[in-house]
């Protein structure tokens, strides 16, 4: 719930797994969220990090327009 409105009706491991939003993510308090510039966009959006040969590709929720998106993820989820 946020401001009186449900923001993801699903099973416990969806919502874990696939929050429908950022709201959503937070709320499952276990996420880093970093505001970054997208380069690339399509099913899946590529932002670039510090480092020219670092990028981040994730699923675009909701679909992001503009070229700045906020992009949330597990430190288990991260690849070095």
């Amino acid at each position: 719930m946020k401001d009186g409105a449900a923001q993801q009706i699903a099973p416990p491991t969806e919502v874990y797994a696939q929050p429908a939003n950022l709201s959503v993510a937070r709320f499952m308090g276990y996420r880093n969220v970093l505001a970054l510039d997208v380069v690339q966009r399509g099913r899946r959006a590529r932002h670039a990090v510090a480092a020219p040969t670092s990028a981040l590709t994730g699923m675009r929720k909701p679909p992001a327009g503009g070229t700045r998106a906020a992009v949330a993820f597990r430190p288990e989820e991260a690849v070095v």
